[in-house]
């Protein structure tokens, strides 16, 4: 068994004291270290719920963008698809008066030969001045239309 002195016992005292106020000091710097951790996750959640917000309105805002974009998408392809008929219906109708332009041609074309033929007919022309009727003596005249015959 051990005997402790008074002046052993005044020596130990000192010694659990130090390492009382070493514990105190250590616990102390470890409180204030979990505290600090709390703190700074506190913070980070608080930035993770802004952000997430952010996010969430940022996400919102796209999709109102989104259905405005698809309306006026919807709107457009309407709008090409009337343009596209519309163009089709515009080339078919130069179709029809390139057509009648040519049909107006020829018409004139045959119209001045007969015109030709008559003068020579009536002798109002002599042939050695007639420039359009070389080669074309077998024009006939139908009420409907005039038909070139060879």
């Amino acid at each position: 068994m051990l005997l402790f002195y008074p002046n052993h016992l005044n020596q130990l005292g000192l010694l659990a004291a130090c390492i009382s106020r070493v514990s105190i000091e250590f616990l102390s710097l470890v409180w204030c270290r979990i505290i600090a951790n709390r703190q700074s996750a506190a913070r980070s959640k608080e930035r993770k719920a802004r952000y997430i917000t952010e996010l969430e309105r940022k996400v919102q805002t796209l999709q109102t963008e989104a259905t405005t974009l698809s309306a006026q998408l919807t709107l457009f392809q309407r709008d090409t698809t009337g343009l596209s008929a519309e163009n089709a219906e515009l080339k078919i109708r130069l179709q029809a008066m390139e057509q009648q332009a040519q049909l107006r041609d020829a018409l004139n074309d045959a119209l001045k030969q007969e015109v030709e033929r008559l003068k020579i007919a009536t002798g109002e022309m002599s042939k050695s001045n007639e420039p359009y009727s070389m080669g074309m003596q077998h024009v006939t005249y139908s009420p409907s239309f005039f038909q070139l015959s060879e």
